[in-house]
């Protein structure tokens, strides 16, 4: 039941358009810096292809919600180690890049990120864009990222 009411959630966030524009909005949320801090720690972390680090910007249980359905992990042993891998010979992936990102909730251990990021190739020419909720949430001091919704795969 939890999970069909995050789903819920989820839809009804994403359906709202999200701003193109390169800086976060973070709407006066005295938790911004410390969110936004981890979604450009996992950014980095991702385009270094640094699983460790990337890994290191979750919480757990982490939930991934995308096109293919709902993943679950409860520690991070759990998570997959091809994701990489897969995007390379998948897509020709090279790097991804936060297009925007707005914070359309926010309290003080919780913050909800509507964000759009975009992949590209080698060659900088774009893979695809696309728009994303990304919850990050603060458990005993450290803030990381509890669930995502994409429509990326």
């Amino acid at each position: 039941m939890k999970i069909r009411a995050f789903l819920v959630v989820c839809a009804a966030l994403m359906l709202g358009s999200v701003p193109a524009q390169a800086q976060p909005q973070s709407l006066g949320c005295v938790s911004a810096g410390s969110a936004f801090q981890v979604l450009e720690n996992f950014m980095e972390a991702f385009n270094a292809r640094d699983y460790e680090s990337w890994y290191a910007t979750y919480h757990f249980p982490h939930i991934r919600i995308s096109g293919s359905g709902v993943d679950t992990w409860a520690t991070p042993g759990d998570l997959p180690r091809n994701v990489f891998t897969s995007l390379v010979e998948s897509q020709g992936w090279h790097h991804s890049q936060w297009d925007s990102r707005e914070i359309v909730q926010c309290g003080p251990d919780k913050v909800h990120i509507a964000v759009r990021f975009s992949r590209f190739d080698g060659e900088n020419n774009l893979i695809g864009s696309y728009n994303s909720l990304y919850i990050v949430t603060n458990k005993e001091g450290v803030w990381g990222i509890q669930a995502r919704s994409s429509y990326a795969q």
